[in-house]
């Protein structure tokens, strides 16, 4: 028969060992405030597109809803074409290249849904006299786009 081994009363009393803090990384993400206001926004630009395409299926009428001339309509593709391309600019930075083409596709694709739904809610008479607006929006909308994402360092700030 073996003996019990006895622990000596020093060992027994002594404190069991500190934990060691929890690494970031095993921590579960915390979200900002600004990851939020990214989903509601994100949220809301698809939204956009779903009204949009229930509103060309005839499900929803939008029309004579909102008689807006030309010059806010541009002004309104034209900023958010400015905060779009100055969001992804901020965004891509901490991104790896297969999120930052997601991103891309989001922040590019996205605020013109508003656009879009502005430009369904003008009076049915206006849609059809100036029938290339939208194409022309786009085209504000992708210059606005594009100037924070050329004009921007590449370096860290």
């Amino acid at each position: 028969m073996r003996a019990k081994r006895s622990i000596p009363r020093s060992e027994a009393t002594k404190d069991p060992a500190p934990q060691e803090p929890r690494s970031p990384a095993l921590a579960p993400p915390r979200r900002s405030w600004l990851l939020w206001l990214e989903l509601i926004v994100v949220s809301l630009f698809l939204a956009c597109w779903v009204v949009f395409v229930l509103d060309a299926l005839g499900v929803v009428h939008l029309a004579g809803a909102l008689p807006l001339q030309l010059y806010p309509f541009f002004s309104l593709a034209a900023s958010l074409g400015w905060g779009a391309g100055l969001g992804y600019n901020v965004r891509r930075r901490n991104l790896a290249g297969a999120m930052r083409r997601r991103a891309l596709v989001v922040y590019y694709f996205g605020p013109p849904g508003i656009l879009h739904v502005v430009r369904a809610m003008a009076p049915l008479a206006l849609q059809r006299l100036q029938p290339l607006v939208p194409i022309l929006a786009w085209g504000v909308y992708s210059v606005f786009f594009t100037v924070p994402l050329v004009v921007a360092p590449r370096r860290r700030l």
